[in-house]
């Protein structure tokens, strides 16, 4: 056994040939099979190309115009979460704020109502 480095090691290197020949064949008949996927995907993106390029000289691609209600409904769609506790923090500042107002014109009336009792009182 000259040139092996182990024994047995002439075997492995027989398989290995005869290996090589079955995975070369099954290379090319996985080579041909992509060439044909290949053929069949280019022929089907040429049809595409020229269908959109129809449907844009006669008039665009259908996409919705871009709006700002558009853009909100698509906002809204994505961050659910988000919009509802917005609206939940905008309004309650809204009650807050609107409370508030009511109070100050009540305190007013009464501060208006002190002013002119103490005035006739003292005057």
């Amino acid at each position: 056994m000259v040139g092996q480095g182990r024994a047995g090691a002439g075997l492995i290197g027989a398989h290995n040939v005869v290996a090589r020949g079955v995975r070369h064949g099954h290379a090319a008949s996985a080579l041909q099979r992509r060439r044909a996927a290949y053929v069949q995907s280019h022929g089907a993106v040429a049809d595409r190309i020229q269908r959109n390029r129809a449907r844009i000289v006669n008039g665009g691609t259908g996409a919705r115009k871009d709006t700002a209600r558009y853009r909100m409904t698509k906002f809204i769609a994505r961050h659910k979460v988000a919009v509802a506790a917005t609206a939940i923090v905008v309004l309650t500042l809204a009650i807050g704020i609107a409370v508030t107002v009511h109070e100050a014109r009540i305190a007013q009336r009464r501060f208006d109502d002190v002013r002119s009792l103490a005035s006739s009182l003292i005057f």
